[in-house]
């Protein structure tokens, strides 16, 4: 029960272990294959399987970190609250796709990372509500605004991902001619 309470050189357990949690899946999501094949499968399950990816021990694999990640949260959120009940982190789903979108993860899949981007998220989301709950905003409405939150985090993703193709289907590649380097042209609308 002192884990949550404890301290590592002056700094709460707890944000130690937020710390290296974060830092251990940027680098692996990064700089490890398995990470490359993470994104290309949440970008498209089919093309993946297409390029031989095991996609189903990869699902399972990122299922087991998942359930490590919130076995971890749940010792922490015991050791410091001293109890649990059954309708605890209820609701808070929402507070983390809201997170992980505002830091730049896409809802459709392949894009997105996890420091600075998900980190962010997680701040903005925070801010959102103890700035709630320090103007006394009533405890329904704070659950309505997250949902705005989400709905305009969602709807600037779908913009950004709808300009990003536009832009793509602009630029075609030109041969310049044999063994020279093709360049990329700006189709005129």
């Amino acid at each position: 029960m002192r884990f949550g309470a404890a301290q590592l050189l002056g700094i709460p357990v707890p944000i130690v272990l937020f710390a290296v949690v974060v830092a251990v899946a940027w680098l692996a999501l990064r700089y490890t294959a398995s990470g490359r094949q993470i994104y290309a499968m949440g970008n498209d399950v089919e093309a993946a399987k297409k390029a031989g990816l095991a996609t189903r021990r990869l699902t399972a694999t990122v299922y087991v970190v998942s359930g490590f990640c919130a076995a971890m949260a749940a010792v922490v959120a015991v050791s410091q609250q001293g109890s649990v009940s059954s309708s605890f982190g209820e609701g808070v789903e929402f507070k983390a796709i809201a997170a992980a979108v505002l830091g730049g993860t896409s809802l459709f899949g392949g894009v997105g990372n996890v420091f600075p981007g998900t980190v962010i998220g997680v701040l903005l989301v925070q801010m959102i509500n103890n700035g709630l709950i320090y103007l006394q905003v009533d405890l329904y409405l704070q659950d309505m605004v997250a949902a705005v939150v989400i709905f305009f985090a969602v709807f600037v993703d779908a913009l950004r991902m709808r300009l990003m193709r536009r832009l793509e289907r602009r630029t075609i590649r030109v041969e310049k001619g044999p063994g020279r380097v093709a360049a990329s042209e700006p189709v005129p609308t």
